[in-house]
């Protein structure tokens, strides 16, 4: 008779290496599973993703880890699911009861709801969701740009915001991204956090920024806004320049980032700067 049981990486460290096997195998492809932390998108998983997030839960069938899900901090009223992923073939029957088992364990938790990003090439991974309930949000694609040499010299300065300027900063990102978490603990804090905030300055006016995080040789952009009396002024070309130059000069390989399908603006500018499509991950959301 077939045991089944389930259990995370906090009560079984010692299943590690085979979970992050399983979540390895299902890299960029048909059967890609999304990693839920933005920044590590399309990378090799690593141990050190697990312990970035809320949690790793896995079924295990006789003796045996199966299937898996890792929970990603979003907000404070929703969370990312990474997976599920699985040891051999995908299975509905372990993924439906390994959703419960995870969803019982967020129950104990404030948060609302969930989201999972959907490779539109993994069909059975959207259909498996969609037959959980959950709705489709927006398309989001990925995109990235090798850094094999310096862009295009802006027309004007790109640098580092200095603690002084970091309120400017706080109210450029506020009016261009009101329901985004980046600010609220502070740009200092964020600083501390490891992510860099560039500037880009206007007849020495800071009109624009935006903010990056490293991971190892890729820079993973968060956000980028121009002041609303500066856009469609070609500014936006001379801020991406800029970051591309700076984190040349500091090693990256490689520059990253997410951008819904429906920002018409954002693709247009993100092209004309060289950065190519990747792939596209439908969002979906559910209440828990």
């Amino acid at each position: 008779m077939t045991t089944l049981l389930f259990s995370d990486l906090d009560e079984r460290p010692y299943l590690s290496d085979i979970i992050l096997d399983m979540f390895q195998r299902a890299g960029p492809g048909r059967d890609h599973a999304v990693c839920g932390e933005p920044q590590r998108m399309g990378m090799k998983p690593k141990k050190e993703d697990f312990d970035a997030s809320m949690g790793v839960l896995f079924a295990i069938e006789d003796g045996h880890p199966q299937a898996a899900i890792c929970i990603c901090p979003y907000s404070d009223e929703q969370v990312t699911l990474w997976g599920p992923v699985f040891k051999e073939h995908i299975r509905d029957d372990l993924s439906h009861q390994l959703l419960d088992y995870v969803k019982n364990a967020l129950a104990r938790s404030n948060y609302a709801s969930y989201r999972v990003m959907i490779d539109t090439r993994n069909r059975q991974m959207r259909d498996f969701y969609l037959s959980c309930g959950l709705q489709k949000f927006e398309d989001n694609i990925l995109f990235s740009r090798r850094i094999e040499k310096p862009a295009d010299v802006p027309r004007f300065p790109v640098d580092v915001a200095k603690p002084n300027e970091y309120s400017r900063v706080f109210d450029l990102l506020n009016i261009s991204f009101p329901e985004n978490g980046h600010c609220s603990p502070g740009i200092e804090q964020r600083v501390l956090e490891g992510y860099t905030h560039y500037v880009i300055r206007i007849n020495n006016v800071i009109e624009g920024c935006a903010v990056i995080s490293r991971n190892q040789q890729r820079s993973w952009l968060s956000l980028l806004c121009m002041d609303v009396s500066q856009r469609s002024r070609g500014y936006g070309h001379d801020l991406l320049n800029g970051i591309i130059n700076n984190e040349y000069s500091k090693g990256s390989q490689e520059i990253a980032f997410e951008v819904l399908a429906n920002n018409k603006a954002a693709l247009k500018l993100y092209e004309s700067c060289g950065f190519e499509k990747q792939w596209t991950a439908t969002i979906f959301t559910g209440p828990l």
